[in-house]
């Protein structure tokens, strides 16, 4: 139990101290504790808050419930906010895989060597920058925010897209690195090709949108809502859901995989799940003890469609190992990309 703040007495909280130890609550006044610390509290306020004896002494059965009430209340706003900043941190990772993996997009596995941010390469963008796995994800936590339902959500997400294809919004610097599914699809203003395109892999960007639906049910007609924007295929669906609802399994503590068919490092869906998902396992055992930024350098240097790959390994591996501030704060608009993750985090149903 954490030591009591100097400028109380023993004597002052005896009482109180008394009843929490004999009803069994001192790993919840440590949550509680953890909690008000990380809001910015000091010692003392966190004491005052907890133990001021002209509202609770610690003798009065109906006190005693009150307290339990408000350890559980307490406790359980600590564990939500714990959530939050899985979520934010999942976000920021796919963040910073992407703008990893930018400067060596296409190339072949061997032909270099990722260790770091860097500028230049395949798109000669300035190091930290990221691309349009980015953009796409932040229209979509944007259009998720601000509206009522998701059918408002699937417009003002297509408006989103158009606003960054045309005039570089969500963007850092402006468009580029810009499929060609996705391309076709916002210039021809959503009306067709719903019957031509493969299983690109860019229907995995939209797992994202499993966090929205995290106190509730996620199904695969959810995720389908903002796949088939731009993806129409039912094995673009599937996988996709499947990815997100490892992003929840995960978050929630239950998670459970395997490697499931043979897999090439391609840029269809089917491959880059499993080589994504493959990799994920990677950093669970033979990368144990390495930091969630050396995992997706070593996924980018696979080569090939490397800040897809690093994004997504990075979303879901963001779910249980931190992002380093100082690698977060070297993003290009780092700012703006953490006001679209924090406001659409406040938005999540049932926080």
């Amino acid at each position: 139990m954490a030591e009591w703040s100097k400028i109380y007495t023993f004597e002052y909280y005896s009482n109180i101290k008394t009843t929490i130890m004999s009803k069994g609550l001192s790993d919840k006044i440590e949550q509680v504790r953890d909690y008000l610390e990380s809001q910015g509290c000091s010692p003392e306020e966190i004491d005052r808050r907890l133990f001021n004896s002209d509202e609770y002494d610690g003798e009065d059965e109906e006190e005693d419930n009150d307290i339990d009430k408000f350890f559980d209340k307490i406790t359980e706003k600590a564990e939500i906010e714990g959530i939050k900043n899985k979520i934010r941190n999942s976000l920021r990772a796919y963040i910073i895989g992407d703008a990893l993996g930018v400067p060596f997009e296409f190339k072949t596995k061997g032909t270099f060597n990722c260790t770091d941010f860097v500028g230049g390469g395949t798109h000669g963008q300035e190091a930290g920058t990221w691309s349009e796995e980015t953009s796409v994800m932040l229209c979509m936590l944007d259009a998720l925010t601000r509206s009522g339902n998701i059918d408002d959500a699937v417009v003002l997400f297509q408006e989103n897209l158009k606003d960054w294809y045309y005039r570089g919004t969500f963007s850092v610097d402006g468009t580029f690195d810009v499929g060609k599914q996705i391309k076709d699809v916002i210039t021809c203003d959503f009306t067709k090709f719903k019957t031509i395109y493969q299983m690109g892999n860019g229907a995995l960007l939209y797992a994202p949108v499993a966090y929205y639906f995290l106190n509730e049910e996620f199904e695969i007609n959810d995720f389908r809502n903002f796949c088939e924007v731009t993806h129409f295929k039912s094995d673009c669906f599937y996988y996709g859901w499947k990815f997100g609802k490892m992003l929840i399994d995960n978050i929630q503590g239950h998670l459970k995989f395997k490697r499931e068919f043979p897999f090439h490092n391609k840029g269809d869906v089917i491959n880059t799940y499993s080589f994504v998902v493959f990799h994920f396992s990677i950093s669970r055992n033979s990368m144990k003890n390495a930091s969630l930024f050396e995992c997706l350098c070593n996924i980018v240097n696979c080569g090939e469609d490397t800040d897809t790959n690093a994004a997504l390994l990075g979303l879901l591996l963001g779910t249980e190992r931190e992002v380093n501030k100082k690698d977060w704060l070297r993003i290009r608009k780092h700012e703006l990309a953490d006001q679209i993750i924090n406001d659409f985090v406040e938005r999540i149903p049932g926080f």
